[in-house]
């Protein structure tokens, strides 16, 4: 949206009444003109200003069940079509001698939901080692080195006409997707005006916040949850743009750090807690989740995501499927170079014999 068109969009707010949002567990007063709920496109939010419910007879609407942080960005979204987010910040063992993990300022932390709602959050004992797993291949399928190919105990025969239609959450592992699996940057289209730097947004050079020395799971957690209150509220522009942003963010994350581990269950927590599958194909949100753990999966395997994993739930389920098509891939690409041999040695082994012939006269 050009400037002139934003100027005439946010004119037509100021013609009309406004409304009370309630934001935050303090119930934060915010005050939002009503237009810019009709004026979404959202039928939920529209509802709530124009349909028979409480909200639109009172004229306050109480969102205390979401941060008030979210909340701003979401309302300033709504007036402008774009949002404020958190820098990284430096990790607390380079301010000082504290620990190193970043502390998110989340309300869904299991230390803020037992003080503040009394909830406990049990604790899993995994006889598990904080050491790397190795790694089964870091780099690009078309990279594979030959040796991954004794890594494969059991060939994976999966046979290429299986039904395509079976939705992805309907069975374990759809083998008839034999593609590699998409990178990151790649899973959504990426939309030309979201190509400009926009600094309010929180877009920044990564060479500013080196991964080392930053947390980056505020940024991170901050494009999530806007992420889950567009989708709650039927807002696909906005989602779209969160979900643009985390990607971006998730670009820049370096999984050889320690820290890496920390800010990815976090964050993966947060999301599948905040999300649903739809019946007809996969959350993208959940998606990109998934697609970043299985392709980081041996430098992420530490106790923390391990506990995780031991909840069960979708998550583990959808990181298991996109590793087991990671694996048919290498397999693939396996066999294809085994056959390429091969052809080559029957060729050589065809040449042999008129060379002896040639050799006699």
């Amino acid at each position: 949206m050009h400037v002139a068109e934003r100027l005439d969009y946010l004119e037509g707010f100021l013609e009309g009444k406004t409304i009370t949002i309630l934001a935050g567990l303090a119930k934060e007063r915010l005050i939002l003109h009503e237009k810019a709920f009709a004026a979404s496109g959202s039928p939920s939010l529209k509802a709530l200003v124009d349909g028979p419910f409480k909200e639109s007879g009172e004229g306050v609407v109480d969102w205390s069940h979401t941060e008030a942080d979210t909340v701003k960005r979401f309302l300033t979204y709504l007036y402008v079509c774009d949002y404020n987010a958190p820098w990284p910040t430096k990790r607390p063992s380079l301010l000082d001698d504290g620990p190193s993990l970043c502390k998110p300022s989340s309300r869904w932390e299991p230390q803020i939901l037992k003080e503040e709602h009394g909830l406990e959050v049990p604790e899993v004992e995994l006889a598990t080692t904080d050491e790397p797993v190795e790694e089964f291949a870091a780099e690009p399928v078309e990279e594979v080195a030959e040796e991954v190919a004794e890594d494969l105990e059991e060939e994976l025969k999966v046979s290429p006409d299986v039904a395509d239609h079976v939705a992805t959450h309907q069975a374990p592992f759809d083998p008839a997707i034999t593609r590699p699996l998409t990178p990151i940057d790649k899973c959504i289209e990426v939309e030309q005006g979201d190509q400009e730097d926009h600094l309010a947004a929180g877009l920044f050079d990564k060479s500013e916040y080196p991964y080392r020395e930053y947390c980056y799971i505020e940024p991170m957690l901050a494009h999530a949850r806007l992420y889950a209150l567009a989708n709650y509220h039927l807002c696909p522009s906005l989602r779209t743009l969160a979900l643009q942003r985390l990607v971006r963010v998730l670009d820049m994350v370096d999984c050889t750090q320690d820290h890496a581990v920390e800010e990815m269950n976090v964050l993966a927590k947060f999301v599948y807690d905040n999300t649903v599958p739809p019946h007809d194909g996969e959350e993208p949100m959940r998606k990109v989740i998934s697609t970043f753990v299985a392709l980081h999966y041996p430098r992420l395997l530490r106790r923390e995501l391990e506990e995780l994993f031991s909840q069960g739930g979708d998550l583990p389920r959808d990181v298991s499927r996109r590793i087991s098509r990671r694996l048919y891939t290498m397999q693939q690409s396996i066999e294809a170079v085994l056959r390429e041999n091969e052809d080559l040695r029957q060729e050589v082994d065809a040449l042999r014999p008129k060379s002896k012939r040639h050799s006699k006269w």
